[in-house]
Parts: structure tokens; sequence; C-alpha cells
């Protein structure tokens, strides 16, 4: 019995030496990076200090990675950079990146562009200069259903208009897709671009150039439609307008719907 016990603790001694060989290896990271936080303090503060703000931008369009949900540039991490720097930062990423915002939701995309997402103070609806956005139409009106009476159109309507709270409407590059598989509300997109259009014509008016499409996903494949203002050269923007609001029209003549009845069960 005392030889086993013996044999026991010493199979556990290896164990132990592992176990202080990772903690000392883990102090020495952590030290590494207490070390390498000064530096870059250092450097952010040097150059926020010594540079002129349209060479900070250079940098920092240089220097910044792609972000997720779960990482994102040190850049934007005023612990590491200080705010300053982390604000300006900040600021160039929403200007220099093309964003896409799935809108299922009538309270997702004012939460998108207002919400301060990394605690610095500063709202991606100030600086964003291309937005693409993709609404699920059939996704509203089972959102609506759980917070009460508001309409699926109505609901739409308040996430388009969300949209007029980018600052920098002149020259944004805004794209919006209404995807769809059901015919009702294939049927339904003129509705919703009569819906949009003061919205679409105020955005346009401050200088922004927008491209709307339609994409409707049956049995038999993707149909889609492709509507766009102010992008064919010339200078006649009522008739842009026109083609635009008319080939809305027309996409939902009946002459396209020949096999809406085959799919009005789906």
């Amino acid at each position: 019995m005392v030889e086993h016990v013996i044999f026991v603790k010493r199979a556990m001694r290896p164990k132990k030496t592992q176990d202080g060989e990772r903690m000392r290896q883990l102090r020495l990271r952590l030290a590494a990076l207490r070390h390498a936080a000064k530096e870059v303090r250092s450097l952010s503060d040097a150059l926020h200090v010594k540079f002129p703000p349209e060479l900070r931008e250079l940098v920092y369009e240089f220097g910044l990675e792609p972000c997720s949900r779960l990482t994102f540039s040190f850049w934007l991490h005023d612990e590491y950079v200080g705010e300053a720097v982390a604000k300006e930062a900040t600021a160039v990423y929403y200007k220099t990146t093309p964003f896409t915002v799935v809108a299922s939701d009538f309270d997702e995309m004012p939460e998108h562009l207002t919400v301060d997402h990394l605690g610095l103070n500063v709202s991606p609806a100030r600086f964003i200069r291309s937005l693409v956005v993709n609404i699920h139409m059939e996704e509203f009106r089972k959102t609506t259903k759980q917070k009460g009476p508001v309409f699926p159109y109505t609901a739409i309507k308040n996430c388009l208009e969300a949209l007029l709270q980018l600052e920098h409407k002149k020259g944004l590059h805004l794209e919006i897709e209404f995807n769809t598989c059901s015919v009702a509300y294939k049927r339904g997109l003129y509705n919703v671009l009569q819906i949009f259009r003061p919205i679409y014509l105020e955005l346009k008016a401050a200088g922004a150039h927008l491209k709307i499409r339609g994409h409707f996903q049956s049995m038999r494949g993707i149909q889609n439609k492709s509507y766009e203002s102010d992008d064919d050269g010339d200078d006649d923007e009522a008739a842009d307008d026109a083609d635009l609001y008319n080939d809305a029209n027309n996409y939902n003549d009946a002459n396209n719907y020949n096999d809406a009845d085959q799919y009005d069960n789906d």
C-alpha cells in the first residue's frame, strides 16, 4: 500500500512540472503584452501629436484590419492607443468600409446605424459612405405579429426611414435589395417602392447614389429585377425617377405572374 502511494506521488510530479512551465509561459506572455501596450501607446500618442489629420487617416487606413463581431483591430481599442486615436480610427473604419445590413425587423436598421458599437461615443451613421441593405420581407410579417399591431409595410417604412439618419448623404453609395419567396410580397413590391419613394427622393436630392433591386425566389429559381437611378450617365433626373417607378410598375404587371396561382399556397 505504501509503495503504491509513493508510486502515485512520483507519477504526479511531471504534471506539476508541466503546470509550472505553463504558468511561466503565461507570465512571460502577459509581460510581453504589457510592454507592447506601452510601446503602442507611446507611438499612438506621438502619431496624434506630430502628424496632421490627413496623414493620420492614411496611417489608419493602412493599419486597420477587417473586424468581426468578436475581434477587431487594435487601432479601435482605446486602452491600447488612447481615446483620441481610437475615435479617429473608428471614424476612418466606418468611412472606408462597405457595410451590409440584413434587416428582418423594423428595429434593426436604427440599431445598426446609431448604436455605439465600440463604446467610444462614435455613431456609424455619422461616417458610413457605402451600405447594402437586404430587406427580407417575410421576416417583417413574422416580427410584427410578435410585437403587436404593426403592419409589415409600416414596419418596412420605419426601417427604411432610418437611412435618413446617415449624415454624409452626398456621394453615399446605397444599394437596397428586397428579397422574397412569396408571390403576395412579390406583387406588393410596387407598394414598397411607393413607400420608399419620398425617402429615395430625399436621399437622391442630397447627392446619394442609389441602386434598388428585387429578388423573388420560387421553385423555378430566382427572378431578379434591378432598378437603378442616376447611374446612366445623363443629367435628366426626372427621367431617371420615372424610369425607376414605371419599371417597378411593369414588374408588378399581371403578365409577370402567370405562375402566381401555382405558388399562392407555398
